[in-house]
């Protein structure tokens, strides 16, 4: 009997020290997901005003070249998506860690997780908005299923949204 209960306590610590070290790599992987993210907003928000400044000279017209310039003057550096890493979270959810720590800690981190799937699906519409091939002389860039201001609006809230989620997960 003492021996079962030995070999309990043991795989009880492992149990601990392996969800505590998955929770480690996790908040360091926040705190730097984090500081990316605060340093991309301020540029995110410039090209959200950028997009939202660019009006056709004819309604849904507006040639490539015109495009160019006018984002270019308002945005010399082009468009930078955030690019948060999930490595720690993906290695702890594929491992049993994740679901040897607490719950309500374990569902704000997820939240965190998920709002930053969110964010880089936004950023891939704006990305994918941008991506111009060789286009003729005249472009209808702006046709009714495309909005670069609106696109880019939804990134701006959807880091206002991640940055709480980051925070939240950071105090929990």
């Amino acid at each position: 009997m003492l021996a079962l209960g030995v070999n309990e306590w043991r795989d009880a610590v492992r149990t601990s020290k392996r969800a505590h070290d998955a929770l480690v790599s996790i908040r360091a992987e926040i705190v730097s997901n984090r500081r990316q993210l605060v340093a991309a907003m301020p540029h995110h928000e410039a090209v959200w005003k950028a997009f939202d400044g660019i009006k056709p000279r004819r309604p849904g017209q507006l040639t490539f070249a015109e495009f160019g310039q006018l984002f270019a003057r308002a945005n010399p550096s082009g468009y930078m998506p955030f690019t948060g890493q999930d490595t720690a979270w993906r290695l702890a959810s594929s491992s049993t860690a994740l679901a040897d720590i607490e719950y309500s800690t374990r569902l704000t981190l997820e939240r965190a997780y998920q709002e930053q799937l969110l964010l880089s699906a936004e950023n891939e519409r704006v990305l994918s908005n941008l991506h111009f091939l060789p286009s003729p002389k005249d472009v209808n860039i702006y046709s009714p299923d495309v909005s670069l201001s609106l696109d880019s609006a939804d990134v701006d809230f959807s880091e206002q949204r991640l940055l709480k989620d980051y925070d939240a997960a950071l105090q929990h």
